[in-house]
């Protein structure tokens, strides 16, 4: 995907104000794409150096978000096993036009919506916290057509027509995020059709409007310039696109293989040109005595071996 010339053509849109921060990121993005890392150690069933070369990744790189999507097929997993009502609940936040103006006494920014919307979910989520026992849920950010962000988020409850009410007066009264009308949409699943419903509403999302992963559920089309800008946005501030509740943090767990029984003392980062020579974490010889010391008497401090 050629970032910088998406960036080029935010000047066009509404969100012109944010040009300068887009093409920042957009060299961010094609910097980092030529970058690998390699973290050098020792393999100490053969006691031989070995070198292990990877990418360079940060969330908007393709590693990352199949990782993320692997995530989101274990909770797919886990609520087969696990089977229970999920109310799927879409939170909306005001934006840049007459109505924010009227409630908000001015347009809204898309940083001051990512604000806005990320201070009222963690308040909402403290309540519900507080009134459904085993409180489990997990949302995702994405972006409308403008640009600007709204939640999605699964409740793996059914939440009565009492409890959206008082959720969609809090959302609109109380924290003023959204109107009442629009703010906040529900719709609940049973048991019998959760599973192909929260994986149809999760799946597009996670997928939509993020860097290709290979995943049947996201589009072939390049980012427009809004979703540059929202993803822009998220990288200056460092604003989480997704998350789950903390009993749900295992179920998404990696599950892969885990590298044990080496001690790594060195890794470097490339110039973009196969150049290995650029040291950004390294442990001093007497480290690496230590380690080596240390696990013949079992005591090996954190760090030592990789994982």
């Amino acid at each position: 995907m050629h970032y910088r010339k998406i960036a080029k053509r935010v000047s066009n849109t509404s969100l012109s104000r944010y040009t300068d921060l887009a093409f920042t990121f957009a060299t961010y993005l094609e910097a980092t794409a030529q970058i690998q890392m390699r973290i050098s150690g020792v393999d100490l069933a053969k006691m031989q150096p070995v070198e292990h070369d990877m990418d360079y990744i940060h969330r908007w790189t393709v590693p990352y978000r199949k990782a993320v999507l692997s995530k989101f097929y274990q909770l797919e997993t886990w609520l087969k096993n696990n089977p229970c009502s999920v109310t799927m609940m879409t939170l909306t936040g005001y934006q840049d036009g007459h109505v924010s103006r009227q409630v908000k006494g001015r347009a809204l920014t898309v940083e001051d919506t990512f604000q806005l919307l990320n201070e009222s979910w963690k308040k909402l989520s403290m309540i519900l916290r507080k009134e459904l026992p085993d409180f489990t849920y997990v949302w995702i950010v994405e972006p409308h057509a403008s640009g600007y962000p709204h939640y999605h988020v699964v409740v793996f409850h059914a939440l009565t027509e009492a409890q959206q009410d008082r959720i969609r007066a809090l959302w609109s009264e109380k924290y003023v995020a959204g109107s009442l009308e629009h703010g906040v949409d529900f719709s609940v699943r049973t048991p019998e059709t959760s599973v192909r419903s929260m994986r149809n509403y999760l799946m597009k999302y996670i997928a939509k409007g993020f860097v290709s992963a290979g995943s049947r559920f996201e589009p072939d089309t390049e980012w427009t310039p809004e979703q540059l800008v929202f993803n822009a946005v998220a990288w200056k501030h460092g604003y989480r696109l997704f998350g789950c509740s903390r009993n749900l943090s295992a179920v998404m767990a990696y599950q892969g293989e885990v590298r044990t029984g080496y001690i790594w003392y060195k890794m470097e980062i490339s110039n973009g040109f196969g150049d290995y020579s650029f040291p950004i974490w390294r442990k001093t010889k007497d480290e690496v005595r230590a380690c080596f010391s240390n696990l013949w008497t079992g005591l090996a401090p954190p760090g030592c071996l990789g994982t």
